[in-house]
């Protein structure tokens, strides 16, 4: 005689459901927190703004491709068992439901279903906290302790607003007079102009071969804030020498360079 399951069991299904997919989510998300501090090959360029830059792009990214950029940055075993995870939570995502359509009609099936479900929670819940040992290592290598994020979280549960980082502002046509311009090489070989407008007594820094165009302020120092809450889950052309170039509009560096990013500046 077929046993039909009560309420309550499928009520308990989807319940361990919604769990296993959020500790997938937990996953993916402390896998881009990793990825974020890790690629600061100086650990004295994780200042904030870039942390915050990181941090961004990081969470604008899938499960699998976090997981193809953290690869080189962690064991063959744990690179297989992320390679098992992300098979697993795709599974969950695409096929589970149609794969177990008649299970979910009879008590024995969605009882089966339960424990697969709980033993793939378990699995991601395994993975997280490895993840979570490694991106505390970094984050005491970048001066960030326990203790200073726990304070940043509870000061963010208190209400404190953090200050607002400086914003971009949007390049217009508007002819800007540039007097001083630098050229540093930046440690992942990259080349960054480092420029002051005749209007501004701050330093704006373009750096090539980045998506996006704005002018941004000189950066701050790393803090907890950027972590406080993401931790705690459950982005040739002139001289090296200081150049005037007077009324040189600041259209023509554009023109030379089509991808900028004018961003945040640490002299």
């Amino acid at each position: 005689m077929v046993t039909l399951p009560s309420n309550e069991l499928i009520k308990d299904m989807y319940t361990e459901f919604g769990l296993t997919y959020y500790f997938s989510e937990v996953l993916c998300q402390g896998l881009g927190i990793f990825y974020a501090l890790m690629s600061f090959k100086n650990i004295n360029d994780a200042t904030r703004p870039r942390l915050e830059e990181k941090l961004v792009e990081a969470q604008s990214l899938t499960l699998g491709v976090v997981i193809g950029k953290v690869k080189p940055l962690i064991s063959i075993s744990l690179q297989t068992k992320l390679d098992q995870a992300l098979e697993k939570r795709n599974y969950l995502a695409h096929q589970f439901w149609y794969e177990h359509a008649y299970d979910m009609a009879v008590a024995s099936g969605v009882i089966k279903l339960i424990a697969e479900l709980r033993q793939n929670r378990e699995l991601f819940e395994k993975l997280d906290n490895k993840i979570l040992e490694l991106t505390t290592q970094r984050l005491k290598q970048i001066g960030l302790t326990e203790g200073t994020i726990e304070e940043y979280l509870q000061r963010g549960l208190a209400g404190e607003i953090e200050d607002p980082l400086p914003l971009k502002v949007p390049l217009s046509k508007k002819m800007v007079r540039i007097i001083e311009v630098y050229d540093i090489v930046l440690d992942n070989e990259s080349i960054a102009l480092v420029v002051r407008q005749q209007s501004s007594s701050r330093y704006h820094r373009v750096e090539v071969g980045k998506l996006g165009a704005g002018l941004g302020d000189i950066e701050h120092p790393t803090d907890g804030g950027a972590l406080g809450v993401a931790c705690r889950r459950p982005r040739g052309y002139l001289s090296t020498e200081r150049l005037h170039v007077g009324d040189t509009p600041f259209e023509t560096l554009v023109n030379q360079y089509r991808q900028l990013d004018l961003d945040h500046v640490q002299p």
